[in-house]
């Protein structure tokens, strides 16, 4: 909900601003593909969560910096595939704790 807030702010036009926003998302659809992919092959979860949550740190502090549109842009898709990312993998570590019904 923040995004197209962001983008809009960039001076992008109503049609602009629908494009910039989607494109972060398309993105991140792409990186959870491989990045979920990358943890269930090496099956390590934790390190795989933590790097995600660098990544969404990364993205944010650089659209927080950065005046030039092209990166903020790239920043906040950088923060958004970290962000949807932490949470597909954050879904997976339940299982090494709880059995049976609970982990239902």
């Amino acid at each position: 909900m923040w995004l197209p807030l962001i983008v809009q702010e960039m001076k992008f036009s109503t049609l602009g601003t629908g494009f910039a926003t989607a494109v972060p998302y398309l993105v991140s659809a792409i990186v959870m593909v491989h990045w979920g992919r990358s943890s269930d092959r090496t099956d390590e979860r934790v390190w795989h969560l933590i790097g995600a949550w660098l990544l969404c740190a990364l993205g944010l502090v650089i659209a927080a910096l950065v005046e030039n549109v092209a990166v903020r842009l790239l920043g906040l898709t950088l923060a958004v595939s970290g962000i949807l990312t932490a949470i597909s993998q954050h879904m997976t570590m339940p299982t090494w704790f709880l059995r049976d019904r609970a982990a239902a």
